[in-house]
């Protein structure tokens, strides 16, 4: 596709950045957006003991283990307070317990629709500006004359 107005260049660069935030969203969270979506919508919260903590990079993460209906389960977490030996609050889907993510986990997340849907619009409102500025100035939207 030939860009050749700003409102074409504006929805090119939020199309590439909004496939690029659900991209990274995708493979960065263990559940997945169906799962942080199944959690913020019918997760039910609970206790969980920490079982161990690891340093990954310049984090940490923890690992906690959980009882639902007399079944054991995991699971993982940012950070590490109160460390091993520590309860700490989890949310887990009650007809899925295997899906669960800590409530500091659940609380960053809530901001998740936000980037996903305000860094595209950014950058089309950035895309369609710098289009027009090169309109305005008489060089091509994109490419060379």
């Amino acid at each position: 596709m030939k860009v050749r107005t700003p409102l074409q260049a504006g929805l090119l660069k939020a199309l590439i950045g909004f496939i690029s935030v659900v991209t990274l969203f995708a493979t960065t969270l263990p559940q997945g957006w169906n799962g942080w979506y199944r959690l913020s919508q019918s997760g039910t919260t609970g206790l969980a003991s920490v079982v161990s903590c690891e340093q990954v990079g310049r984090h940490q993460r923890m690992a906690y283990e959980y009882t639902v209906n007399f079944r054991q389960f995991t699971g993982h977490g940012m950070g590490c307070d109160p460390g091993p030996g520590g309860t700490v609050a989890i949310v887990y889907v009650p007809t899925e317990p295997s899906v669960s993510a800590s409530a500091f986990d659940q609380e960053k997340m809530k901001w998740a629709p936000l980037i996903a849907l305000g860094f595209p619009a950014l950058l089309g409102v950035a895309g369609y500006w710098l289009a027009a500025r090169r309109l305005r100035m008489g060089l091509p939207v994109r490419g060379r004359r």
